[in-house]
């Protein structure tokens, strides 16, 4: 038997495309719980956005085609990180429009884009969740 068991909390992210175009805005949204069962309410959670070049095929865009490497071939950041205060059901809405990705525009290659979520914990910890949706940089 524990005497004590620490907060703990898990957030995950909903509603975010696999597949994006450079000129779409992208949204998406967050759900934070408590592991025991509570929402996870009115608490700060902090998003950022971060790019990497993928060689992955691009089928849902007829017509693209992957190129060589250019100057966009390390991971880079899109935009500071944004933080909202958790409504009281654990819910928090994110949306980036389109000029988030201006930095990306042109590459040469797909780029491979990845939403990291924190969540700021009573005690002073974080929860943390990362997934990613891929970026046709060309049009197609």
């Amino acid at each position: 038997m524990e005497d004590f068991v620490p907060e703990t909390m898990e957030v995950n992210i909903t509603g975010l495309p696999a597949f994006a175009a450079i000129d779409q805005a992208l949204a998406f949204s967050t759900e934070s719980l408590f592991l025991f069962g509570a929402p996870g309410a009115v608490r700060p959670i902090s998003e950022q956005l971060r790019a990497n070049p993928t060689r992955q095929p691009f089928d849902a865009f007829d017509g693209f085609e992957c190129g060589g490497l250019d100057d966009n071939y390390q991971q880079q950041a899109l935009r500071d990180s944004q933080t909202l205060q958790i409504s009281e059901a654990g819910l928090a809405d994110f949306e980036f429009i389109a000029s988030a990705f201006e930095y990306i525009a042109n590459s040469e290659l797909p780029q491979r884009v990845t939403v990291g979520v924190e969540l700021e914990e009573v005690p002073g910890r974080v929860t943390r969740q990362k997934e990613s949706v891929f970026v046709a940089t060309q049009s197609s």
